[in-house]
């Protein structure tokens, strides 16, 4: 009989080891960043003017990063307050989506980065305390990083005001359907919330002209702003959401005008009295075949009041951790789908085809449903009045 045991190191062995380990990670995310950003802008044709916010951008994220995970630390009331490499990265990701013609200059791409960091890190706090102290981090990596005050920055935002306030960024909204016309989506920043609003209008009513269960909405400024950032999580490549808020506040609604605007189609569970365990398999596996094999980009939008079994619940958490479930699919199954998945491989280019190996298919049809193809969006409804949107 063999015994493997294990135990928990002294604090300061731990405090030593996750010192080691960020010692390590840094460099490289600090590395990593400048490379993509400079990769990115010069396949795009950023001029060399845009050159200074890679190194500005990158090390100020980095800074935000370390600062979030070592002050914003998960208690009971804040179990998500978890922080890793991957919300760094989602950052660069985000100020990705700049092109050079709606990017006037150096002070919009800052502008840029702030309102990604935001959506990342700010949109996940839940204590007026923690926004608080993450909007005066901002403001300290702007000028100390970006050698510019906020109040510049932010010009157009303060009216008579002297001091930006954290509630003076609630319009800095970026987006890539202010213009439904323009031949191309640019993401951008949105310069009259009033114009976006009548945007969303003309998209709400041509929704309802083609649902079945058209949406009567009210459009405020409050659900403009959760609309746009819904439709960017969609947009992005690996990424999903959390909407947490009280009963009827809109979570599903806006969900589905996004996924309409995004011209995604959203994909939803229909609960009966019989509906049982291989009815969510079927349903489960019927949206990851129909995504595979045509165009088709989907959101699956799942509520708390549909997890009728604890098994639903841990095939969603499957499918965001590793791309599959479990035993979904038969021997038969897999087989079928791995012909399918053939016939699209060969009319990809030879150098990213596949060996053509079963595994090596069924792996390229977990990268095209989960990874590229299919978002997630869970709602759960609090009794508190909460609204919150994380990644």
């Amino acid at each position: 009989m063999k015994i493997i045991s294990c135990y928990l190191m002294p604090d300061r062995s731990a405090q030593d080891y996750r010192k080691k380990k960020e010692d390590i990670e840094d460099p490289v995310a600090n590395t990593n960043g400048e490379v993509i950003l400079a990769d990115d802008f010069n396949a795009k044709g950023f001029s060399k003017d845009f050159d200074p916010c890679i190194d500005e951008i990158v090390s100020a994220t980095l800074k935000i990063h370390r600062s979030a995970k070592s002050n914003l630390l998960p208690t009971p009331c804040k179990s998500h307050y978890i922080f890793n490499l991957r919300d760094f990265s989602k950052v660069i990701q985000g100020v990705l989506l700049s092109v050079p013609e709606a990017t006037e200059d150096l002070n919009s791409m800052r502008r840029l980065w702030v309102h990604e960091v935001l959506r990342v890190y700010h949109d996940r706090l839940v204590d007026e305390f923690d926004k608080e102290w993450f909007f005066l981090l901002v403001k300290q990596q702007i000028i100390s990083n970006m050698d510019i005050k906020a109040e510049i920055l932010f010009e157009r935002f303060l009216g008579n005001k002297i001091q930006l306030e954290r509630q003076d960024l609630r319009p800095l909204i970026f987006c890539d359907f202010t213009n439904p016309k323009a031949d191309t989506r640019n993401y951008i920043e949105v310069q009259d919330l009033d114009d976006l609003r009548n945007v969303v209008e003309t998209y709400l009513v041509e929704f309802n002209n083609m649902s079945k269960k058209p949406m009567q909405l009210v459009l405020f400024r409050f659900s403009i702003e959760h609309l746009a950032k819904i439709s960017r999580i969609i947009k992005q490549p690996r990424s999903h959401a959390l909407l947490i808020g009280v009963g009827g506040s809109g979570r599903q609604s806006l969900t589905k005008l996004a996924a309409h605007i995004c011209d995604y189609e959203l994909f939803q569970v229909e609960l009966t009295q019989q509906y049982r365990a291989i009815d969510w398999q079927d349903n489960i596996k019927n949206i990851l075949l129909k995504i595979s094999s045509t165009d088709t980009h989907g959101v699956f939008l799942f509520s708390d009041s549909q997890a009728k079994l604890e098994s639903f619940l841990e095939d969603i958490n499957n499918l965001l951790n590793s791309g599959e479930v479990p035993n979904l699919f038969s021997n038969e199954e897999k087989v079928e789908l791995c012909e399918k998945m053939k016939q699209i491989d060969r009319q990809r280019d030879k150098s990213i085809q596949t060996d053509g190996s079963a595994a090596s298919l069924y792996n390229f049809f977990v990268q095209v449903c989960i990874i590229y193809k299919t978002k997630c969006f869970n709602t759960i409804e609090v009794v508190s009045v909460l609204q919150t949107d994380y990644i």
